[in-house]
């Protein structure tokens, strides 16, 4: 915890004994908000098909495999409950974020990022698609998510 700290939680959390050892999902908390993608990363290395964290009271649960996914998303989606708090830790992640606000302000906030935002012409994704197929290897498996996810950031 050497940067500057900007965030009043994480401020709070860092002076406290237990913040970088696995009780109440202090640590876990940390991580996502430091790198959301590294951490994800990092809970799939250490449990490749479902992943659980301890976030506060709540469990948080990480689902890689396909077959898992399918079930929960699809065979099993009557069952599931919105999270009512996850709205409020985005909000406490992300701090006073343009995408967290509405309003005039926050529309003409989003105006002036959008071209910003603006997807690449074809071509340059033709280019991207086909350098990331010539680094296939046949045989090899390949994490879609994550591999999407490192493109839409770059």
């Amino acid at each position: 915890m050497q940067q500057t700290i900007d965030c009043p939680i994480r401020r709070r959390l860092a002076h406290l004994p237990w913040a970088n050892d696995g009780r109440a999902g202090a640590r876990h908390w940390l991580e996502m908000q430091r790198d959301p993608l590294a951490w994800l990363q990092k809970m799939h290395v250490a449990q490749p098909d479902l992943a659980v964290a301890r976030m506060g009271p709540q469990r948080l649960w990480c689902l890689f495999h396909p077959q898992a996914v399918q079930e929960l998303m699809v065979d099993r989606r009557d069952d599931l409950q919105r999270w009512q708090p996850a709205l409020c830790m985005l909000k406490q992640w992300n701090g006073r974020s343009f995408m967290m606000r509405e309003g005039a302000p926050a529309q003409a906030r989003r105006k002036e990022v959008r071209p910003h935002l603006a997807p690449p012409p074809a071509s340059e994704v033709r280019r991207l698609a086909a350098e990331w197929g010539e680094r296939v290897e046949e045989g090899r498996e390949y994490d879609l998510d994550l591999e999407l996810a490192a493109f839409t950031v770059t």
